[in-house]
Protein backbone atom coordinates (compact mmCIF):
# COMPACT_ATOMS: atom_id res chain seq x y z
CA UNK A 1 0.00 0.00 0.00
CA UNK A 2 1.40 3.32 -1.00
CA UNK A 3 2.57 5.22 1.86
CA UNK A 4 1.02 8.61 0.70
CA UNK A 5 -2.07 10.87 2.21
CA UNK A 6 -4.81 8.95 0.93
CA UNK A 7 -2.78 5.80 2.69
CA UNK A 8 -3.25 7.49 6.22
CA UNK A 9 -6.27 10.05 5.62
CA UNK A 10 -8.64 7.25 7.20
CA UNK A 11 -6.31 7.13 10.32
CA UNK A 12 -6.06 11.03 10.51
CA UNK A 13 -9.86 11.06 10.25
CA UNK A 14 -10.66 8.96 13.21
CA UNK A 15 -12.15 9.61 16.05
CA UNK A 16 -9.26 9.87 17.98
CA UNK A 17 -7.88 12.38 16.17
CA UNK A 18 -11.19 14.39 15.46
CA UNK A 19 -12.46 14.38 18.61
CA UNK A 20 -9.86 13.50 21.51
CA UNK A 21 -11.59 14.97 25.33
CA UNK A 22 -10.06 17.78 26.50
CA UNK A 23 -6.78 17.93 27.41
CA UNK A 24 -5.11 14.84 25.85
CA UNK A 25 -3.68 14.48 22.56
CA UNK A 26 -5.62 13.71 19.68
CA UNK A 27 -3.63 10.37 18.20
CA UNK A 28 -4.54 7.43 16.27
CA UNK A 29 -2.37 4.42 15.73
CA UNK A 30 -3.26 1.19 12.77
CA UNK A 31 -1.11 -1.15 11.33
CA UNK A 32 -1.02 -1.76 7.56
CA UNK A 33 -1.21 -4.87 5.89
CA UNK A 34 2.10 -5.02 5.35
CA UNK A 35 3.10 -4.31 8.55
CA UNK A 36 4.11 -1.19 8.44
CA UNK A 37 3.04 0.53 11.82
CA UNK A 38 1.41 4.27 11.78
CA UNK A 39 1.12 6.75 14.23
CA UNK A 40 -0.60 10.08 13.80
CA UNK A 41 -0.57 12.65 16.60
CA UNK A 42 -2.04 15.70 15.87
CA UNK A 43 -0.46 19.09 17.20
CA UNK A 44 -2.51 22.44 15.42
CA UNK A 45 -0.21 24.81 16.84
CA UNK A 46 3.10 23.18 15.56
CA UNK A 47 4.11 25.06 12.55
CA UNK A 48 6.12 21.88 11.58
CA UNK A 49 4.84 18.30 10.22
CA UNK A 50 7.31 16.27 11.34
CA UNK A 51 8.03 12.34 9.86
CA UNK A 52 9.57 9.85 11.56
CA UNK A 53 10.37 6.37 10.15
CA UNK A 54 11.88 4.27 12.90
CA UNK A 55 13.32 0.57 12.35
CA UNK A 56 13.32 -1.69 14.81
CA UNK A 57 16.68 -2.76 13.40
CA UNK A 58 20.21 -1.62 14.73
CA UNK A 59 23.99 -2.01 14.73
CA UNK A 60 23.37 -4.61 17.02
CA UNK A 61 21.86 -7.17 14.27
CA UNK A 62 25.12 -6.40 12.07
CA UNK A 63 25.77 -9.96 10.51
CA UNK A 64 28.80 -11.20 11.78
CA UNK A 65 31.72 -9.63 10.03
CA UNK A 66 29.89 -7.12 8.65
CA UNK A 67 30.04 -5.03 11.54
CA UNK A 68 28.78 -1.59 10.22
CA UNK A 69 26.28 -2.55 7.73
CA UNK A 70 23.10 -0.33 9.13
CA UNK A 71 25.18 2.59 9.94
CA UNK A 72 26.32 1.99 6.33
CA UNK A 73 22.73 1.55 4.81
CA UNK A 74 21.73 4.48 6.90
CA UNK A 75 23.54 6.78 4.62
CA UNK A 76 22.86 4.88 1.52
CA UNK A 77 19.06 5.53 2.10
CA UNK A 78 19.92 8.81 1.20
CA UNK A 79 21.55 7.49 -2.06
CA UNK A 80 19.17 6.47 -5.05
CA UNK A 81 15.82 4.83 -5.91
CA UNK A 82 13.63 4.09 -8.45
CA UNK A 83 11.54 7.36 -8.06
CA UNK A 84 14.75 9.34 -6.95
CA UNK A 85 17.65 8.35 -9.61
CA UNK A 86 20.74 10.55 -10.04
CA UNK A 87 21.10 13.54 -8.13
CA UNK A 88 19.34 11.35 -6.11
CA UNK A 89 17.59 11.76 -2.76
CA UNK A 90 19.53 13.73 -0.75
CA UNK A 91 18.67 16.93 -2.79
CA UNK A 92 15.30 16.37 -2.84
CA UNK A 93 15.00 16.19 0.94
CA UNK A 94 17.56 19.23 1.14
CA UNK A 95 14.83 21.01 -0.55
CA UNK A 96 11.60 19.57 0.84
CA UNK A 97 12.69 19.30 4.85
CA UNK A 98 13.65 22.43 6.93
CA UNK A 99 15.50 20.11 9.10
CA UNK A 100 16.08 16.44 8.77
CA UNK A 101 18.35 13.51 9.86
CA UNK A 102 19.21 9.58 9.69
CA UNK A 103 21.03 8.29 13.06
CA UNK A 104 21.59 4.32 13.84
CA UNK A 105 21.72 2.75 17.55
CA UNK A 106 22.50 -0.29 18.44
CA UNK A 107 18.35 -1.39 18.72
CA UNK A 108 17.01 1.14 15.87
CA UNK A 109 17.70 3.26 13.32
CA UNK A 110 15.75 6.34 12.58
CA UNK A 111 14.71 8.88 9.74
CA UNK A 112 13.86 12.26 10.57
CA UNK A 113 12.16 15.18 9.44
CA UNK A 114 10.40 17.95 9.79
CA UNK A 115 8.91 20.28 6.64
CA UNK A 116 5.84 22.46 5.84
CA UNK A 117 2.47 21.54 5.75
CA UNK A 118 1.59 21.36 2.46
CA UNK A 119 4.79 19.09 1.61
CA UNK A 120 3.49 16.04 3.51
CA UNK A 121 2.39 14.03 0.72
CA UNK A 122 5.63 14.96 -0.63
CA UNK A 123 7.80 13.58 2.20
CA UNK A 124 5.85 10.27 2.61
CA UNK A 125 6.17 9.74 -1.08
CA UNK A 126 9.54 9.70 -0.84
CA UNK A 127 9.83 7.85 2.67
CA UNK A 128 7.70 5.21 0.71
CA UNK A 129 10.31 4.85 -2.14
CA UNK A 130 13.09 4.48 -0.43
CA UNK A 131 11.71 2.23 1.54
CA UNK A 132 10.60 -0.06 -1.05
CA UNK A 133 13.14 0.33 -3.97
CA UNK A 134 16.45 1.60 -2.80
CA UNK A 135 19.33 1.45 -5.61
CA UNK A 136 22.72 -0.26 -4.23
CA UNK A 137 24.68 1.36 -6.58
CA UNK A 138 28.28 0.42 -6.23
CA UNK A 139 29.77 4.22 -6.70
CA UNK A 140 27.22 5.55 -4.13
CA UNK A 141 28.34 2.70 -1.57
CA UNK A 142 31.67 3.17 -2.74
CA UNK A 143 31.49 7.08 -1.61
CA UNK A 144 29.15 6.22 1.28
CA UNK A 145 32.17 4.24 3.02
CA UNK A 146 34.41 7.17 2.93
CA UNK A 147 32.25 8.98 4.90
CA UNK A 148 31.30 6.15 7.24
CA UNK A 149 35.49 6.07 7.71
CA UNK A 150 35.61 9.68 8.11
CA UNK A 151 32.97 9.47 10.55
CA UNK A 152 34.60 6.80 12.59
CA UNK A 153 37.76 9.06 13.06
CA UNK A 154 36.62 12.47 14.28
CA UNK A 155 33.39 10.77 15.95
CA UNK A 156 34.79 7.69 17.80
CA UNK A 157 38.15 6.38 17.19
CA UNK A 158 40.50 8.75 17.95
CA UNK A 159 38.78 11.41 20.64
CA UNK A 160 38.59 11.16 24.08
CA UNK A 161 34.75 11.33 24.08
CA UNK A 162 35.22 8.44 21.83
CA UNK A 163 36.90 6.22 23.96
CA UNK A 164 34.83 7.20 26.82
CA UNK A 165 31.79 6.00 25.28
CA UNK A 166 33.50 2.93 23.56
CA UNK A 167 34.25 1.82 27.42
CA UNK A 168 30.91 2.80 29.12
CA UNK A 169 29.16 0.44 26.63
CA UNK A 170 31.77 -2.26 26.80
CA UNK A 171 31.12 -2.36 30.50
CA UNK A 172 27.04 -2.01 30.18
CA UNK A 173 26.76 -4.70 27.73
CA UNK A 174 29.59 -7.00 27.67
CA UNK A 175 29.73 -9.46 25.27
CA UNK A 176 26.57 -8.33 23.84
CA UNK A 177 26.17 -6.77 20.66
CA UNK A 178 25.29 -3.26 22.07
CA UNK A 179 28.48 -3.00 23.14
CA UNK A 180 30.50 -2.82 19.56
CA UNK A 181 28.17 0.28 18.68
CA UNK A 182 31.22 2.26 18.38
CA UNK A 183 33.87 -0.14 17.53
CA UNK A 184 35.87 0.80 14.52
CA UNK A 185 33.63 1.19 11.47
CA UNK A 186 36.41 2.51 9.00
CA UNK A 187 38.24 -0.69 8.57
CA UNK A 188 35.18 -3.20 8.91
CA UNK A 189 32.83 -1.37 6.57
CA UNK A 190 35.39 -2.05 3.89
CA UNK A 191 34.75 -5.52 3.49
CA UNK A 192 30.84 -4.64 2.93
CA UNK A 193 29.71 -5.02 -0.79
CA UNK A 194 26.55 -3.84 -2.64
CA UNK A 195 25.15 -7.24 -2.09
CA UNK A 196 25.78 -7.36 1.39
CA UNK A 197 23.57 -4.28 1.63
CA UNK A 198 20.92 -5.29 -0.81
CA UNK A 199 20.18 -8.65 1.45
CA UNK A 200 20.32 -6.40 4.72
CA UNK A 201 17.82 -4.23 3.67
CA UNK A 202 15.57 -6.88 1.69
CA UNK A 203 15.85 -9.39 4.60
CA UNK A 204 16.16 -7.47 7.70
CA UNK A 205 14.97 -3.82 7.43
CA UNK A 206 11.40 -4.49 5.79
CA UNK A 207 8.51 -2.65 6.39
CA UNK A 208 7.24 -4.83 8.73
CA UNK A 209 10.64 -3.73 11.09
CA UNK A 210 9.14 0.17 10.96
CA UNK A 211 6.87 2.59 12.70
CA UNK A 212 6.26 5.68 10.63
CA UNK A 213 5.57 8.82 13.42
CA UNK A 214 3.47 11.80 11.88
CA UNK A 215 2.60 15.06 14.22
CA UNK A 216 1.85 18.24 13.55
CA UNK A 217 -1.06 20.42 12.05
CA UNK A 218 -2.10 16.98 10.16
CA UNK A 219 -5.26 16.73 7.54
CA UNK A 220 -8.41 15.18 9.02
CA UNK A 221 -9.64 15.26 5.41
CA UNK A 222 -8.50 14.66 1.88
Amino acid sequence: MPLTRSGISGYLAMPSIATAPAGEVPWAWTRLENGLGIIAVQDSAAPLVGVEVIHRVGSAQDPPGREGTAHLLEHLRFGTSRGYPLPGIYPEVNLLAASYRGTTYPWKTVYGTESLPPLLDRILALEADRLQFLEFREDLVAREKRVVAEESLYRSRDTPFGELRRRIFHALYPGHAFGRWVEREDSIAAVIEAEDLAAFHETTMGAGTAVVLVTGPLPTEE
